[in-house]
């Protein structure tokens, strides 16, 4: 469930023209020349929307499912130089607004720059309260269900 909105953070990101992986990638995270950000997710409670996760109908007639996460992911930046940390927090910043319709970033927080020893970089720990809107992906069997995608359009009263 999670996945999708951590593949399409990561997107977002490197759309932005922002290094970015997945927290904990395969292998030891492999230095650039340049300031990398690990996406993952410190917390998430997800809530149905609706009653019993049902969200009405499409345009065919079809039942649509779903569920909302409100998340707090971790973003930590990792830079040899901690004016990186700071110009990679203000590009975050920028291209959370070019999210997709049904993520909406609530607040972006940015900690203070530290050197990691185990690294030899600076790091900052950034962290993104978002609420996302999951659809049901489901199979040609009624009420089968198979994973959830990142989907829908927020409304005025769920920002």
């Amino acid at each position: 469930m999670l996945d999708s909105v951590l593949s399409a953070v990561k997107a977002l990101l490197i759309d932005a023209g922002i290094t970015a992986v997945r927290e904990f990638p395969d292998g030891e995270l492999q230095p650039t020349a340049g300031p990398i950000v690990c996406v993952g997710v410190k917390k998430c409670a997800v809530t149905p929307p609706g009653w019993g996760d049902y969200l009405g109908l499409t345009g065919a007639g079809a039942e649509v499912y779903g569920a909302r996460a409100e998340l707090s992911l971790g973003l930590d930046v990792y830079a040899p130089a901690p004016e990186d940390c700071a110009k990679t927090y203000e590009a975050m910043s920028s291209a959370f607004g070019f999210a997709p319709p049904g993520l909406k970033l609530r607040s972006l927080s940015c900690g203070e720059t530290k050197c990691d020893g185990d690294t030899g970089l600076f790091v900052s720990r950034c962290e993104a309260d978002c609420l996302a809107l999951l659809e049901r992906q489901q199979t040609a069997e009624p009420g089968e269900f198979t994973d959830f995608v990142l989907r829908g359009v927020m409304d005025k009263h769920e920002c």
